[in-house]
């Protein structure tokens, strides 16, 4: 998956994107959450994206949920999710929700 997505500050703010383009994840991840298929991802928006960068964005919002961790105080829930060891990708992200 490291292969396929980079974070670089110089490009969009550091958002994860497709290596070698200016594609940030979530835009992958919003086609996706829209009900396109790889195949009309790759087809019709994307024509030089594989099947396997797809598949790398779902993989890196999967490890963003699964290395987070969520610590519940009362009422609120403080959200806290760390720069992943394995693929060492920033995941700094702190907030409260009520």
């Amino acid at each position: 998956m490291k292969t396929h997505i980079v974070s670089n500050p110089k490009v969009l703010g550091g958002k994860p994107c497709i290596k070698e383009t200016r594609i940030p994840v979530y835009v992958v991840l919003e086609l996706i959450e829209a009900g396109l298929s790889f195949d009309d991802i790759c087809g019709k928006y994307y024509p030089k994206l594989s099947r396997n960068v797809n598949k790398a964005c779902g993989a890196y919002a999967r490890q963003i949920i699964q290395n987070e961790d969520v610590q519940l105080f009362g009422a609120k829930t403080r959200y806290v999710a760390h720069r992943h060891a394995e693929t060492g990708y920033p995941q700094a992200i702190e907030g409260f929700r009520r």
